[in-house]
């Protein structure tokens, strides 16, 4: 589960990499963020646009499939899988980042408290 929220920590790099060096709001930068004549652009039109402002040696590393994994959200792809991930922990490891000794002591008492209301008052880490 770590490698896929890893892997979908690389491809939101991409994305505001690319936000920042074409100057594309990062909200246009996914399927339906941008309207073409009424209609949100589909990933395939978002990808050839993108494509079109690369610089060459960006277009070197960034064909069309890889502009496809930086964009797609979609059920069974790579940021699908670390949205999933992103959004599920087991309690050992709720436990073990609500606990981590870095945090001062109020982030881990509020961290406890929202842990409390997300699980019915229940404070069993």
């Amino acid at each position: 589960m770590l490698h896929a929220l890893h892997r979908r920590v690389l491809l939101d790099d991409a994305r505001v990499l690319l936000s920042d060096t074409y100057a594309i709001p990062v909200d246009e930068l996914r399927p339906g963020g941008q309207v073409t004549s009424g209609k949100p652009k589909t990933l395939q039109q978002l990808v050839m646009y993108v494509r079109s402002k690369l610089s060459q040696d960006d277009a070197h590393w960034l064909h069309e499939n890889a502009l496809k994994m930086i964009f797609d959200s979609s059920s069974g792809t790579l940021r699908s899988g670390g949205n999933a991930a992103a959004h599920h922990a087991s309690k050992d490891d709720l436990r073990l980042a609500i606990n981590d000794p870095s945090l001062t002591a109020l982030q881990t008492a509020t961290l406890k408290n929202i842990y409390a209301f997300t699980n019915s008052g229940i404070l069993d880490i």
